[in-house]
């Protein structure tokens, strides 16, 4: 069953028919579609800026603000940005500067975009270093011993999510970058916050619930309010090693990378969902899925925050996202999992209202 989106407004999806949905299935629009503010950065800054000037020869003070406030939300004491128009662009820059200083560990079920760096990189590192540097799933502290093994055969640097989306809504153990830093002191680690960053876990970056500060940050989809915008944040050291970085003019990938429309609301996102005020309130969103779902006709809710897994068995997958559909439910297949991660700015009534209804689908298939 597949339907047409036409419209969208605060937590609601439209269909072509005028059918109206809830949407547990947001991964740009953060606050929400249409909203007020979002609207009024648009419409104020059409009305009086430019539409796009390359900032690989300019420069902007929005640019400087937004790169400073992310140097210091991120914990990256001394860093650099640099501006792209995606996600995918975000994690290629980091993958391409790693990939200077040798093989790049990377872990089982992740996703890093659709670039050619990161989709052909198991085919590149055997032709190139004789051997994938893919290590699996860090579950448990199991993993390190292959890790510890790739770190051997020369791996300098490792990418990964904290929390996997694309991969089954799934997350390392805990205190697993910790691990990284105790075990491995001298191996560079890239954190992807591309899917998990801008407050979906319920801290701002999903890797602040390891208590570990990474080397390089990637951002993307949310943090440019609907518009292309990515960001890939190094520390200095690691950005000065980099031929390919310093050849970017003003830290910018692409001559319309980082346009100012999308710098405007990066820069009021950040100053939003960065108030502990904003996270405490999407934790105490996601406790009302988790509270309500959690246990349900035996599911379970994996992830964190606002970007939870609902995990049924494998074969009902489909038909439970039929039966949603049917139930004005919104939401998307990610692997075996079906998740669950509405507009971080849902009214608490929408998820009672969205609970009773999967609920009742999750009941419909007991019978």
């Amino acid at each position: 069953m597949s339907i047409k989106i036409e419209k969208a407004e605060g937590s609601y999806l439209f269909d072509d028919k005028g059918n109206r949905y809830i949407n547990l299935s947001e991964s740009i629009n953060i606050l929400g579609h249409r909203n007020p503010e979002i609207l009024r950065i648009i419409n104020s800054y059409l009305s009086e800026g430019y539409i796009h000037y390359p900032l690989t020869i300019s420069s902007s003070e929005t640019k400087e603000r937004v790169e400073e406030k992310l140097i210091s939300l991120t914990g990256i004491k001394e860093g650099f940005a640099v501006f792209s128009s995606s996600g995918s662009e975000s994690c290629d820059i980091a993958l391409t500067a790693l990939s200077e200083l040798g093989p790049v560990i990377t872990l089982e079920g992740s996703y890093h975009g659709l670039t050619g760096q990161f989709v052909y990189k198991k085919e590149v590192d055997k032709i190139k270093f004789g051997s994938s540097f893919e290590a699996p799933f860090p579950l448990s502290p199991d993993a390190l011993e292959k890790i510890e093994y790739l770190v051997k055969k020369g791996a300098r640097s490792i990418i990964l999510e904290v929390l996997q989306v694309e991969g089954g809504i799934r997350e390392v153990y805990d205190g697993f970058l910790k691990d990284l830093r105790k075990e491995f002191p001298d191996l560079i680690i890239a954190v992807d916050e591309v899917y998990t960053g801008m407050g979906k876990t319920g801290k701002l970056f999903s890797y602040e619930w390891q208590n570990v500060v990474p080397d390089i940050i990637m951002l993307g989809k949310a943090i440019g309010g609907g518009f292309p915008l990515g960001i890939t944040v190094f520390r200095k050291e690691i950005f000065k090693r980099s031929k390919f970085l310093n050849l970017l003019r003003n830290r910018v990938f692409g001559s319309t990378a980082g346009n100012i429309l999308a710098l405007h609301l990066a820069d009021f996102l950040l100053e939003t969902v960065s108030k502990e005020s904003f996270l405490k309130d999407v934790l105490n969103k996601s406790n009302i899925f988790i509270k309500n779902l959690n246990g349900f006709n035996s599911v379970y809710l994996s992830g964190r925050g606002l970007i939870l897994g609902l995990n049924v068995k494998k074969d009902k997958v489909d038909e439970l996202i039929t039966r949603l559909l049917k139930e004005r439910i919104f939401v998307t297949k990610m692997r075996d999992v079906i998740r669950l991660a509405p507009p971080l700015t849902i009214p608490e009534e929408l998820i009672y209202e969205a609970v009773d209804k999967i609920r009742k689908a999750l009941s419909e298939d007991a019978q």
